[in-house]
């Protein structure tokens, strides 16, 4: 067995009670607690003559879990209960602590997200409408005052009227 495994802690919810495997516990075990019963739970660690407790406290009453030789194996240990409780699947484990799921982001960020790319769209459109128009703007306008029914005008010259405002 090696040291990562005789320090791990995996808690599992399974229809309703709180399964845990404490293999670097002193002594080892596997704990099971009904949750279905329990309205309130904290689960807490206390230092005592040197051992470190995983503890449960529901109203009143307070339950030893497991006793760990070293804060990191307690640790670890409030840290899988923790993931379990918190985990849609209600599985966890020491080791997976450090890859749960993160919480969904909030409105105001997805909002701030969607402005970001919606701007980011909009300076996009301008920009190639910006080329098009650098690119293809003389070439347009000279096809539109190329058109037969449109006459240039030239400054200083008489025009009728009804030429220059037309019918």
């Amino acid at each position: 067995m090696t040291a990562a495994k005789k320090t791990a802690a995996e808690a599992r919810i399974v229809d309703g009670a709180m399964i845990a495997s404490f293999m670097g516990a002193e002594p080892p075990k596997v704990w099971r607690a009904d949750m279905k019963s329990i309205s309130t739970a904290t689960f807490e660690m206390k230092e005592e003559s040197g051992a470190f407790h995983v503890v449960m406290r529901t109203g009143e009453q307070t339950e030893n879990i497991a006793a760990f030789a070293d804060r990191e194996g307690a640790t670890d240990a409030l840290q899988a209960l923790m993931t379990a409780m918190l985990s849609p699947a209600g599985t966890a484990s020491a080791d997976a602590a450090a890859t749960a799921v993160p919480p969904k982001k909030g409105f105001f960020r997805r909002f701030l997200r969607f402005v970001f790319k919606l701007a980011l769209w909009l300076f996009a459109i301008a920009f190639v409408l910006w080329l098009t128009v650098m690119f293809f703007g003389p070439k347009l306008v000279g096809l539109v005052l190329k058109d037969p029914g449109m006459t240039r005008v030239q400054q200083g010259t008489p025009v009728p009227a009804d030429d220059f405002f037309g019918e």
